[in-house]
């Protein structure tokens, strides 16, 4: 009776125009049209959407960062691109992300490298305590690819080993220091690191 039941809801939703998320085909249609069309602002605040729906628009996505990616007068669109892809996870989007974190054309303070950098991290670790793709980032990236790296570890609350924890902070200690005024806040407060058992790593 319980399966039957599903499957009458399940056929009523489809009937309704709804995919098993809840969301309507059409929208998804809508989503994915303004996604991979022309104009830069309605792909903009369809990324913004895209996030509640999850990672079956992942592929549109990412054909819109293609679109979109490294225009310095649409970084707006860029980012939030690129905020989706790494909040949803979505699967081969690493070449794409890296392609943006060590572009040469990007200024080394560049809202784009750090978005991207986060989204990095995201996409690319297993999970919460795969300290590997943050590093990798804090050794080849420069100022923006580091704090998105750090973003990504303080804003996900990542949780690595006492000595983990402690050479991070080691080796990040001065980040920021000299940045001029176009710099983001930087450096890495002892706080925004945890260790695996939860407690504050010790004073240094």
């Amino acid at each position: 009776m319980r399966l039957s039941t599903r499957l009458t809801a399940t056929a009523f939703a489809s009937h309704l125009g709804f995919n098993r998320r809840g969301m309507r085909m059409d929208d998804r249609q809508r989503l994915i049209a303004d996604l991979t069309g022309r104009p830069t602002v309605a792909r903009r605040k369809a990324a913004k959407a895209a996030v509640k729906h999850g990672a079956e628009l992942c592929p549109a996505l990412l054909e819109g960062l293609e679109i979109e990616k490294g225009t310095s007068n649409n970084w707006e669109t860029n980012v939030a691109l690129v905020d989706a892809i790494g909040t949803l996870g979505c699967p081969c989007a690493e070449p794409l992300l890296k392609e943006l974190v060590y572009r040469d054309g990007l200024g080394e303070h560049d809202i784009v490298k750090s978005a991207a950098a986060k989204a990095l991290v995201r996409v690319a670790r297993k999970d919460l305590g795969d300290v590997g793709p943050v590093l990798e980032l804090l050794e080849q990236g420069g100022f923006s690819v580091k704090a998105g790296a750090l973003d990504a570890v303080g804003y996900d609350q990542m949780r690595f080993g006492d000595e983990v924890c402690e050479a991070l902070i080691r080796s990040m200690w001065d980040f920021g220091k000299d940045r001029d005024k176009r710099g983001h806040n930087g450096g890495l407060p002892a706080a925004s690191v945890r260790s695996e058992t939860g407690q504050d790593p010790k004073p240094i």
